[in-house]
């Protein structure tokens, strides 16, 4: 999955299941304390279903990403053994729908924000 069509600094929030991109924001802004009041009235689009099935691993793509291991990265310090830096992360295995909006939690902050949210069976 490719998220965006520009490079944008990104990270993954766990307690909000979501992946989320610096559009523009005060540098010492705490991103998850904004985002966690303000995704509720949030305008999503819908994305594809992604089938999750093992640990997930977020990295450039500007890089290849072959020979990511996802259980070899180094969770401290976030290292593939490539040699780049990747992010390892789990969550719930199974069906997700992918949602994105772009969230102003305040006048001068915009965060891309790309949810996973698990599908019922």
């Amino acid at each position: 999955m490719i998220l965006g069509d520009e490079p944008a600094t990104t990270t993954f929030i766990p307690s909000i299941s979501a992946f989320v991109r610096w559009i523009y924001a005060d540098h010492h802004t705490d991103v998850q304390a904004l985002l966690e009041g303000a995704l509720d009235d949030v305008e999503w689009t819908e994305g594809p279903i992604f089938d999750v099935t093992g640990p997930l691993v977020l990295f450039d793509a500007g890089e290849s990403g072959l020979g990511v291991v996802p259980e070899e990265i180094d969770e401290q310090y976030g290292d593939s053994r490539e040699g780049f830096d990747a992010l390892r992360f789990d969550i719930a295995p199974g069906l997700h729908r992918v949602r994105y909006a772009d969230v102003h939690p305040g006048e001068r902050t915009c965060f891309g924000v790309c949810r996973l949210v698990p599908l019922e069976n």
